[in-house]
């Protein structure tokens, strides 16, 4: 047996819903990064199974840096799961050079 290195899950909003995937980690050991797939049995997949896959944490954040900084709260922006998860473009992050 090789020795494990270490180990990630991924975010919930890769996995494969239509295959009922609850959750998928990534161990990695010497030479490969194996992925570990964590599935419901189900008999019937061809409709969402509203039971195990609830809202979730969408890829926007609820604050701002700044807004965070100040000492605000807010809860995440949560997604469904049901269409599958299309991500979006984002557009890159430009940090100020102050002089």
């Amino acid at each position: 047996s090789t020795p494990q290195l270490g180990m990630n899950f991924v975010p919930k909003t890769i996995c494969n819903v239509s295959e009922c995937e609850v959750a998928r980690a990534l161990k990695v050991s010497n030479s490969m990064v194996e992925p570990i797939s964590f599935t419901v049995p189900r008999k019937q997949t061809a409709i969402f199974q509203d039971d195990i896959f609830p809202p979730t944490a969408g890829p926007d954040p609820a604050l701002s840096g700044a807004d965070w900084f100040s000492g605000q709260d807010a809860d995440p922006i949560l997604i469904s799961l049901e269409d599958g998860f299309v991500s979006v473009v984002k557009e890159a992050f430009v940090a100020e050079v102050v002089a």
